[in-house]
């Protein structure tokens, strides 16, 4: 018996699903092309369905993350019926080995990941490749950094905390750093476009915003307006809502010692405010190792910044990054870097070894720290930070903090899971709403985090503007 038309329009229309590698930045895009490609009428697969594209947003920082991409990459591959796009930081890297690479059919750079949903609809075809076909060579959009900003978001799936892009690309030459090359020049998202997609995001329920980009503090150079990331800050808090706002990453020596007056006035607001908490990146210890790498800024500047925001509040947290290994970094440059992680004090450390990124000036210096003594030195700093990652935690025992409760649980205990505006990693002992703010009272540390009780939800009062 023939099938219906509509049976038929059914079994043809494409499906998709997205696996997202790496950073905030390319959690945000996954969000924007899913919800691009729903907008054109497709459907979303589940992570274990079958799928007539998958969108594979990929990771280049680091030599095991581009490794784990393209593992996946090659995975789907071999699945018969499925194309694979490629897209992220990833594809203008290793663009020549990509397009050699069984599965992979279409290419987007990350400029371009905007125009992804018009790609895959226009190309869409019924009959899928063959498992057993040889697989043509993947086309590849063009770069396009006009397109950065293109798309927007209305919500977060499966999420509790929705991420706001503001910034894109890197001006800085970090010697070690591949970003640049992957995501080009620094652009800014117009503050005003910025503040409606984050009020869209408070409308429809989210009680805590992420305000990222690749380069966050470099945000508004190139805009008319010439304006500072304090200024956009600024205007996002004037959205009313039972919300809160939190920077995902800055570098220290873009926080002036104007912008700290901000920063407190930001903190302490009675509505919308900013969370007491900034992620800045350190990578060293050592004024030479630093200098080595091409970071901007001294390690003096960066200690100073953080006692200024230690002087608005004496809990105000501070995460980083470690790189440990650097071409050069000898015990001593590594002894300064655990001293320096001693007396700042910070609330959370993300450690990661050197791995020499093509074309990138870190690739071909000498005086390279074995693997060995690599590890070795990533297992000294892992202690030293669980050691103040619990004295920093021990500093909220017996106090309430604020916790917004995640979508899912503590892996370990099966108990609700949330986070505190200090970035406090808090494990509630009784039933909570995902996505809301309640108060908790901490009754135990450790260096992963606290357990709490539920004190209260957070009165979810409208503010004006």
């Amino acid at each position: 018996m023939a099938k219906s038309r509509t049976s038929a329009a059914m079994d043809s229309a494409p499906t998709f699903r997205i696996e997202t590698f790496g950073c905030k930045v390319n959690q945000y895009d996954s969000e924007a092309m899913r919800e691009d490609l729903l907008s054109r009428g497709w459907s979303e697969a589940s992570p274990e369905g079958k799928a007539s594209w998958v969108v594979v947003d990929t990771c280049a920082v680091t030599h095991t993350a581009a490794r784990e991409a393209l593992r996946r990459i090659r995975q789907l591959g071999r699945e018969p019926g499925t194309r694979v796009a490629v897209t992220g930081c990833l594809v203008p890297i290793l663009q020549t080995r990509l397009e050699t690479t069984p599965g992979a059919a279409l290419l987007v750079p990350p400029a371009s990941k905007a125009l992804l949903g018009k790609a895959l609809s226009d190309w869409h075809a019924p009959s899928p490749i063959s498992s057993g076909a040889s697989p043509p060579r993947p086309a590849c959009l063009p770069t396009d950094p006009a397109a950065t900003f293109l798309r927007g978001i209305s919500m977060f799936a499966g999420r509790s905390r929705a991420i706001v892009k503001a910034q894109e690309g890197c001006d800085q030459a970090c010697a070690y750093c591949i970003i640049p090359k992957a995501r080009g020049r620094s652009r800014s998202r117009p503050c005003e476009d910025t503040a409606s997609e984050a009020q869209r995001l408070v409308q429809a329920g989210f009680q805590e915003l992420i305000l990222t980009g690749i380069h966050l503090g470099a945000y508004g150079r190139d805009l008319p307006e010439r304006m500072r990331w304090t200024v956009l800050v600024e205007r996002l808090l004037r959205i009313p809502g039972p919300w809160r706002l939190r920077l995902s990453s800055i570098e220290a020596h873009e926080i002036h010692e104007e912008d700290i007056a901000s920063i407190e006035d930001f903190c302490s607001r009675p509505g919308p405010r900013l969370c007491p908490h900034l992620h800045l990146p350190l990578q060293s210890g050592s004024p030479d190792v630093l200098r080595r790498m091409r970071r901007p800024g001294t390690l003096e500047a960066f200690e100073r910044t953080v006692a200024r925001l230690r002087s608005i509040q004496p809990d105000f947290a501070i995460t980083t990054d470690v790189l440990v290994g650097f071409p050069g970094e000898t015990d001593r440059d590594f002894e300064n870097t655990l001293d320096a992680v001693r007396r700042l004090a910070f609330s959370r450390i993300h450690a990661f070894p050197f791995s020499p990124r093509p074309g990138t000036e870190a690739e071909t210096l000498p005086d390279r720290v074995s693997a060995d003594r690599i590890r070795a030195r990533m297992q000294a700093l892992a202690s030293v930070a669980r050691d103040a990652a619990t004295a920093f935690h021990r500093r909220f025992l017996g106090r309430t903090v604020e916790v917004l409760v995640e979508e899912k649980p503590d892996s370990a205990t099966g108990r609700p899971l949330g986070y505190s505006e200090h970035y406090l990693r808090v494990r509630l002992d009784s039933a909570a709403d995902a996505g809301r703010r309640i108060d908790a009272r901490v009754t135990a540390v450790d260096a992963l985090g606290a357990d709490a009780t539920p004190a209260g939800r957070v009165p979810a009062a409208v503010f004006a503007v």
